[in-house]
């Protein structure tokens, strides 16, 4: 099971929100969708386990923010034996960018991530699927880009990344060049 919501906005719909703000919301979109998926009794302690690639505490508080909405008795975020667990992994948070032109970015942020239940004391294993988020979105080349660290991937145009090193090249070969011809 898969699911994943694309949300776009273009040049006359630019934003100054964060990178941040943006997997926020991917985030929260994602904890309801899982929590109405994983059937638990809101009147039993539910524990969080978040694992993974990506920024945790903000996983963690996005889904405690959405099992307080939904008036669930208490989270706890460690271990416990006879109560329900939600099991969520990280496979990744990535936020893109591209330069369209000298004012604007267009900047792609992506969330994805694994869930499954963990109930009763015989300890019966769902998964409940894999989840995605996908935003799209340009903004002024001002604004804070407050990317995750490691996370920065810059989706330049091919006659750059091929140019770049052929000119690298060429100066090299000039230089040696040069060396031994004025040298001689």
């Amino acid at each position: 099971m898969w699911a994943a919501s694309i949300f776009y906005s273009y040049a006359d719909d630019s934003t100054d929100v964060s990178s941040t703000v943006i997997v926020r919301h991917q985030l929260k979109s994602i904890a309801q969708e899982v929590l109405a998926k994983s059937k638990f009794d809101p009147k039993v302690r539910v524990i969080l386990n978040v694992e993974g690639d990506g920024p945790r505490s903000l996983a963690e508080n996005s889904f405690i923010e959405i099992f307080n909405d939904q008036h669930f008795s208490s989270i706890l975020l460690q271990r416990s034996i006879d109560e329900q667990t939600l099991s969520i992994y990280l496979l990744g948070v990535t936020v893109t960018s591209r330069q369209l032109d000298s004012k604007l970015f267009e900047r792609r942020c992506q969330t994805k991530l694994d869930a499954r239940t963990v109930t009763g004391l015989d300890h019966e294993t769902q998964f409940i699927g894999t989840f995605q988020r996908e935003s799209l979105d340009t903004v002024h080349t001002f604004s804070s880009f407050d990317f995750f660290p490691g996370q920065i991937t810059d989706e330049s145009n091919l006659s750059q990344r091929l140019l770049t090193p052929l000119i690298l090249i060429g100066g090299a070969i000039l230089i040696v060049y040069l060396f031994f011809t004025v040298r001689s």
